[in-house]
């Protein structure tokens, strides 16, 4: 626990996972070379006796590896689709005395991937995050279990960081036993005494010696330690043979063999911290005094000493691993491969046989390829390893700062109960209790707090104030960082608490207690300290449902940008800081001087003195810094229509003008998704509450096509598509202009940038060869009719699908080879080529749209202005939303929000809400939001604004007659977000298409060109209606009636009537499967 003195506990969001990386580049690396150096071969013709010198030792010098400059900044990585790595090379000695070798040489472990400065890695151009993951702790736990009769036993469990798992449990009569992994259990006393301790001993040791009797009974207890172990062997391998030795070494290899067991140094101090150890032992693996320890907790916990049994979901026994030590596993795991390689390679006889100074090239001893494919795999199939959700800059932080249990030693999402997937007491200020995923993941992926900090050990702690006792304040001049394990023995109050009260809720060891004010030691910092920053800029949270919170948070995430962004009229505070976090703002890092500015780049001058003040600088001009020698010149780029991994635009704005002196810290561009600086996801955009015809049923909302025409919910988005040339067996692919509609295509068959382009366009030209199968009669025939020779190539060039339309952004062609044919006057070429097509979406029917507060629904109709309800004021409303989607959701939040946006929009300002401000009074979010309605009415004179006995209601009227409705209906401005569940990505049609190759039926999925599945209960309720000529179309013509379907489609081709349904495929299946099992069936005909 250390006191920090700063203002602000809100800690950079990244900080944790660049401090993990860093921490691995600095000294985990070299932490593992030392663990596997040096690696000695086997000698030739030694013996255990009279060993030989003819062997070769390879070590590492892990003080003065070193990395190779990246081939590509991660700039350069993802316009040229590459990985920004480096190259780690490790200097290598290799030594035989024999062979006369004495040499050190670099070698080339692997190529790294590293981490930017925004905590992602880039990989083939995109960019990826590897998540944290939240674990049981090694240590060792004692808990309670029961069998089916309702007995209660207990076990004690050595939980390490690899190696084997030993526990002690009891039984119903109370004997211990002592398992090892999955092998036989065996009498506790008989594997404490191989382990070297006499009985007396082990009595000594125990508060409750009585306790050992039932065990004692099991087993002859008068052993010596090879007996036991004899013993032990015997009941463990009862078909091995048992020897003393091999016994010994089966234990040292199990338990204290450091390179196969081992707790880590967390799991150490928590074992020496559980058992309370004297000697504060230092050793990663097991000790024989941490097993006696453990019969001595285990014994006390069966004689009613519950205070010693662990809470395995209590925070203080779980721990996050970040992606420097996840890495650091990947290199431990690639480092044991490689030292069996190279112990293979220098252990071979052919090697060791040679004369010395002809073995040749020392590289060939090390083959470091396993080292490159195990990172290969963590990075590219790895369930930590991510795809990095760049929808918005939400979106990436959250990611970022995601907590999973899945993944390799983690939990399995099929085997995880509702236990350890709900919320703990210690996740308070830790873990967020309201962002998680819907459905299968729900509660084992979870996002770390606002304020939450990770310390070394991978403990999550949460800032708190100490409580003066003398005067009963928070000492705000600095906070303490609690751990889950601290905060256990103390006595904690939240933020929002009123200390003035006599009993104060709290607290104390997993418990919701009440206190006193002179008993608390820690206080909160503020309301919002439990929460994941997506749940933190939710205004009026405490208003909401947790389930619709929960909602609001996750479709935050799912927010596309806009064309026009806008900031919230209502926010919480955290808008700027989670973007300048992020990077998705480019923020002035000192006082500088802007010197021009247009959509590419930003150039500036900083003065060559650090710490300036920018009063010094005011009065000079711009010839008088161009000329000083005082200022260093630095230029920033901007990110320009750049394509994210969902397919939204990454594009920077400059907010500053040339010729202008701006302070450090200032924000000198916004991102697609920010304004001014600020996170802005949506649009303030006019709503009422209200039925208008049915077209808001079942959350359906309905709009104006002022959002359509003023492009207020315009999103781009930006397409990529790969095409590449392949080997096939009748010969080679190529790219050309030599096809039809090549109008757009340049000289290589590639569309133009600029180019607009449709459906059906052709975007690159290719040929691919084809077999001779036009040698049919048919074919020849038409030959000698017609004349023309046969085709030995067709056209399989890439157009664009239906739906799609947009221009040609940018074109990255990626040729191998380029021959030019003289006949046609083209260029062929061999390679890939990608093509990005941006398009601009408006809002459409279909489009999904959502509040904050959980609130979404989709686009069910667009209405012109003069159909849609006005305001007194003539103000047409532009959203419709359905009034019943409150009250039963409990999202009461989204009506505060929508009148204080009115509030806001007729003021002219916006306002900062923090949630939970009930801290200052009860009823304060209504009294809050009335006075701003009230002042507003007072500035403007409109008295519809608020209305003392309806307030936050207005007449409003109907477009199409002029008339009022009969109710009030609330309106405002709340903040309304469109999401990435578009239509044009979802909507689907199919007339014929692929079909599986063995039931021939038609494929699922848009993917595919797939049909609409006809499931079981579908088929009921078409029974259920008697509809039998519809039932019979869909299971045969439109599904596996091969014949059929190709009757029924010529005969819509001919224009006559639809001919008799056949047989389905999966009717001889059935039949096929009936006759596998021996009975026969046929069909016949019977003429009566």
């Amino acid at each position: 626990m250390t006191l920090f003195r700063q203002n602000s506990a809100l800690p950079n969001f990244l900080d944790s996972q660049r401090d993990s990386f860093r921490y691995f580049l600095e000294t985990g690396i070299r932490e593992e070379l030392d663990f596997f150096s040096p690696i000695v071969g086997q000698s030739l013709g030694s013996s255990s006796k009279r060993p030989t010198d003819r062997f070769i030792s390879v070590s590492f010098h892990s003080k003065d590896f070193y990395f190779k400059k990246p081939h590509y900044t991660p700039q350069e990585a993802v316009q040229k689709l590459g990985t920004y790595k480096s190259s780690l090379i490790v200097p290598v000695h290799v030594y035989s005395k024999y062979l006369n070798l004495n040499a050190t040489f670099p070698v080339a472990f692997c190529d790294l991937p590293l981490m930017t400065e925004h905590g992602t890695f880039i990989l083939n151009g995109s960019p990826r995050v590897i998540v944290h993951q939240i674990v049981r702790c090694p240590g060792v736990y004692l808990k309670p279990q029961f069998d089916k009769q309702g007995n209660r036993t207990h076990l004690v469990s050595f939980l390490s960081a690899y190696g084997s798992w030993l526990r002690f449990e009891t039984d119903k009569k109370g004997v211990v036993f002592a398992h090892i992994d999955n092998l036989r259990k065996v009498p506790v006393t008989v594997f404490l005494q191989a382990l070297g301790f006499s009985m007396d001993t082990i009595v000594g040791a125990l508060k409750y010696p009585e306790a050992l009797d039932p065990t004692l009974k099991e087993v002859d207890w008068k052993l010596t330690t090879d007996e036991a172990i004899l013993l032990l062997m015997s009941r463990l391998f009862p078909n091995r043979p048992a020897t003393v030795l091999r016994g010994r070494k089966f234990l040292f290899n199990q338990f204290f063999n450091p390179r196969r067991y081992s707790l880590s140094d967390v799991g150490r101090k928590r074992v020496n911290q559980k058992f309370r150890m004297r000697s504060k032992t230092k050793h990663l693996t097991l000790t024989p005094q941490d097993a006696l320890a453990a019969l001595d907790y285990l014994l006390r916990c069966e004689n009613g000493e519950t205070e010693f049994l662990d809470d395995i979901d209590h925070l203080k026994n779980r721990r996050a691993r970040l992606a420097g030590e996840l890495i650091q596993t990947q290199f431990r795991l690639g480092l044991n491969r490689l030292e069996r390689v190279i112990y293979n390679r220098i252990s071979d006889e052919n090697i060791l046989r040679k004369t010395p100074g002809a073995l040749g090239s020392l590289n060939s001893l090390i083959r470091t390829q396993v080292l490159a494919s195990v990172f290969q795999e963590f990075f590219g199939s790895n369930q930590l390893s991510q795809f990095m959700d760049q929808t918005n800059p939400l979106a990436e932080i959250t990611h970022k700062r995601r907590l999973s249990s899945l993944g390799p030693g983690g939990l399995n999402r099929d085997r995880a109960g509702l236990i350890v997937r709900g919320i703990h007491p210690s996740y308070y200020g830790r873990i967020c209790p309201i962002e998680t995923p819907e459905g299968k993941n729900a509660g084992l992926v979870g996002s770390i707090a606002t304020f939450t900090q990770i310390n070394k050990n991978g403990f999550l702690e949460s800032p708190y104030y100490k409580l003066i006792s003398e005067s009963n304040t928070p000492d705000r001049n600095g906070f303490f960082l609690l751990s889950a394990f601290y905060e256990e023995d103390t006595v904690v109050a939240q933020g929002d608490v009123d200390l003035s009260n006599f009993r104060i809720p709290t607290r104390n060891k997993s418990q919701f207690t009440e206190n006193t004010v002179q008993e608390i030691n820690f206080l909160g910092l503020c309301p919002i300290q439990f929460m994941s920053i997506a749940t933190s800029l939710i205004p009026f949270l405490e208003h909401d449902d947790a389930n619709r919170a929960l909602m609001g948070s996750n479709m935050q995430r799912q927010a596309v940008s806009l064309l026009r962004s806008e900031r919230p009229f209502v926010g919480t505070g955290l808008e700027a800081h989670v973007t300048r976090d992020i990077g998705a703002t480019i923020v002035a890092k000192q006082n500088s001087y802007i010197s021009y500015v247009d959509a590419q780049r930003i150039d500036y001058f900083t003065p060559v003195i650090g710490d300036t003040n920018l009063i010094d600088y005011q009065n000079l001009t711009a010839e008088d810094v161009f000329a000083s020698n005082q200022f260093k010149h630095n230029t920033i780029w901007l990110t320009s229509y750049q394509r994210s991994n969902q397919d939204t635009c990454l594009n920077h704005k400059p907010l500053v003008e040339a010729n202008t002196w701006v302070e450090a810290g200032d924000c000198l561009a916004d991102n697609a998704a920010t304004a001014k600086g600020e996170l802005a996801l949506g649009r303030n955009i006019l709503i009422g509450y209200m039925p208008w015809e049915g077209y808001n049923f079942e959350d359906a909302v309905l709009v104006s096509e002022r959002l359509v025409y003023d492009d207020v919910f315009t999103s781009i988005h930006i397409s990529r598509y790969e095409v590449s040339t392949a080997r096939l067996r009748e010969g080679q692919e190529y790219f050309t202009n030599q096809v039809d509609r090549n109008q757009y295509l340049d000289e290589f068959g590639v569309v133009k940038i600029g180019t607009w382009v449709e459906a059906g366009d052709v975007l690159v030209g290719k040929i691919s060869p084809q077999p001779d199968s036009d040698n049919d009669p048919e074919s020849r025939l038409l030959r000698a009719i017609f004349g023309g020779v046969a085709r030995n190539t067709k056209t399989t060039s890439y157009c664009l699908s239906s739906g799609v339309s947009g221009r040609i952004l940018d074109v990255r062609c990626e040729f191998k080879r380029q021959t030019k044919n003289i006949e046609d006057e083209s260029i062929e070429s061999t390679g890939s080529v990608y093509v990005y097509l941006v398009e601009k979406r408006r809002l459409q029917v279909g489009d999904k749209v959502a509040g904050r507060h959980g609130n979404k629904g989709i686009v069910s109709n667009i209405l012109p202005r003069v159909n849609m309800p006005y305001l007194q004021s003539g103000k047409a409303l532009d959203m419709v939303l359905n009034p019943l989607g409150v009250p039963s959701r409990m999202n009461v939040g989204q009506i505060f929000e929508c009148l204080l946006g009115l509030a806001a929009n007729t003021l002219k300002q916006n306002f900062k809400v923090l949630p939970f401000d009930e801290m200052h009074g009860a009823e304060v979010s209504r009294g809050f939001v009335y006075h701003y309605l009230y002042k507003s009415r007072l500035l403007t004179q409109q008295k519809w604004l608020f209305k003392p006995n309806s307030p936050g209601k207005s007449i409003v009227f109907d477009g199409r007659t002029g008339l009022n409705f009969d109710q009030p209906v609330t309106v405002g401005y709340p903040y309304i977000l469109k999401l990435v569940h578009l239509v044009d990505d979802k909507i689907h049609a199919r007339s014929t298409g692929p079909y599986s190759l063995v039931t021939q039926q038609p494929l699922g999925g848009r993917s595919k060109k797939g049909g609409q599945r006809l499931g079981e209960m579908e088929v009921w309720a078409l029974e259920g209606f008697g509809a039998a000529y519809v039932l019979q179309e869909l299971l045969t013509i439109k599904s596996d009636d091969m014949i059929g379907r190709n009757r029924a489609f010529m005969s819509m081709i001919r224009g006559t009537l639809l001919p008799k349904s056949g047989i389905p495929e999966s009717f001889k299946v059935l039949v096929s499967e009936l006759r596998g099992l021996c009975l026969d069936m046929s069909i016949a005909r019977i003429n009566f």
